[in-house]
């Protein structure tokens, strides 16, 4: 994505989040990502999910056993900012 200088769930090749992930091999029933630009720190970040409805479902699902974190700077919007994906997963 901040290759792309873009925040989605899909790909600019239209390959989506969980495509990605059952490419990489896991196999739970369980899945859902929550993206975030901008923000400047880990309490920022959440605070922001936590200000969202679908986003706090991802944090609060309790079949959720798994939790991938991705982290990157780069240029969004015409500034400096760090991506952040977290990936959510369960049996």
């Amino acid at each position: 994505m901040a290759k792309h200088r873009m925040l989605s769930h899909s790909s600019s090749s239209g390959v989506t989040w969980s495509q990605r992930i059952r490419w990489y091999g896991y196999k739970g029933n369980w899945i859902g990502e929550n993206l975030a630009v901008g923000q400047w720190s880990a309490a920022t970040t959440v605070n922001a999910w936590i200000n969202s409805a679908p986003h706090r479902a991802n944090l609060l699902n309790g079949h959720y056993r798994v939790v991938g974190l991705g982290v990157v700077k780069g240029v969004y919007a015409g500034r400096w900012a760090y991506y952040i994906t977290a990936d959510f997963g369960g049996p």
